[in-house]
């Protein structure tokens, strides 16, 4: 206070400091909250199309999907540091486009019990390459990376 008797700035500031405090604790928590129930929600299995590439699978940022020759049907050879650059495509939960058939999608149980998409058994994962939606850059890589083109693709487990 000063000798009027009035608050002064820096006094008003301490007793207010607590108050924007928990404020902000609050507004922490209810985004915290609100984000984790965006988490929760499943993806969409959607699709897209280019010039190059015809009609191919993607997340529900648009990103594709991919499949490796490496793999088998049920199994991923992707382990270690291939898991680093080829993410596995494992949502908790997806839901697919009206234009996809969802029997065609399940899940397989990876190492340490990690569930993956699979798309006609083929584990699916994402290129950590592929900066923007509908980008494509990890086609053909190494020779044995594509993106899934579902009228292209053999029937379950082939």
């Amino acid at each position: 206070m000063n000798r009027w008797g009035t608050r002064t700035l820096p006094d008003l500031r301490r007793a207010l400091f607590p108050i924007a405090f928990l404020m902000l604790c609050f507004a922490v928590v209810l985004g915290a909250a609100a984000g984790g129930a965006r988490e929760q929600q499943p993806f969409t299995i959607g699709t897209a199309t280019k010039p190059s590439l015809g009609t191919y699978l993607t997340d529900s940022h648009g990103n594709p999907l991919f499949y490796s020759t490496n793999d088998l049907p049920g199994v991923s050879n992707c382990t270690g540091g291939c898991e680093a650059v080829w993410l596995p495509f494992a949502p908790s939960s997806i839901r697919v486009s009206r234009t996809l058939d969802a029997a065609d999608f399940g899940y397989i149980v990876r190492d340490k019990g990690r569930r993956q998409v699979t798309y006609k058994g083929w584990p699916l994962y994402l290129y950590a390459r592929d900066w923007a939606p509908h980008d494509t850059s990890g086609q053909g890589l190494y020779g044995s990376w594509y993106v899934v083109q579902p009228a292209l693709f053999g029937p379950s487990g082939g």
